[in-house]
């Protein structure tokens, strides 16, 4: 018994020996041939959006917003807007009219201004738009800091309505730069 497991375990160390001692072969620096040419560049086509039959050029209505963006008006209703406690900064947001999934956050820092009494013509630059897209896990575009223009055409502040308009450059998510024109917005706040 003794030597059968002796003649085994020399059996089994031999091949061992045998198969590490094997000469590896390796593609490396072979050259592979690819059955589709790949380009240098992949070019993404920038996000286009539904032309709703709501969004109009019209005169903006109360706690609503819309914005040209490339050939399509996307426009929508503010379903909540957030003052600071200072009022010199502000977020409002709320879904396209085109699908509950997709909608606008704009939040625009005022910085030296407060919306403390009437104010008219107040433009900032500091704002962040996000158009947002629920169904996918990415925002379909977004601004960067300082690439939206922000005026506030008036404010009462018996009323706590404002009224104005944005424009500027928003991206994709591959970073590809595009114009949002002709934002509009009218937003009440709470006083």
């Amino acid at each position: 018994m003794i030597k059968k497991q002796l003649l085994y375990a020399s059996i089994c160390l031999v091949l061992t020996a045998m198969v590490s001692c094997k000469k590896e072969y390796s593609f490396e620096g072979f050259p592979l041939e690819s059955p589709v040419p790949l380009p240098d560049t992949i070019i993404v086509p920038p996000v286009s959006l539904p032309q709703c039959i709501e969004c109009t050029d019209a005169d903006i209505a109360l706690e609503t917003w819309h914005f040209n963006y490339q050939n399509a008006i996307v426009c929508g209703k503010v379903t909540a807007s957030v003052i600071t406690p200072e009022r010199n900064g502000f977020t409002f947001f709320g879904p396209s009219s085109c699908s509950a999934d997709t909608g606008l956050i704009l939040t625009v820092f005022l910085n030296e201004v407060a919306l403390n009494k009437n104010q008219q013509g107040v433009t900032t630059n500091d704002v962040m738009l996000e158009y947002y897209d629920n169904i996918t896990p990415s925002d379909v575009l977004l601004s960067k800091h300082h690439s939206i223009s922000f005026t506030i055409e008036s404010y009462n502040h018996n009323t706590g309505i404002a009224k104005g308009f944005f424009q500027g450059n928003v991206y994709t998510s591959s970073n590809v730069p595009l114009p949002v024109t002709n934002g509009k917005f009218m937003i009440k706040f709470n006083l």
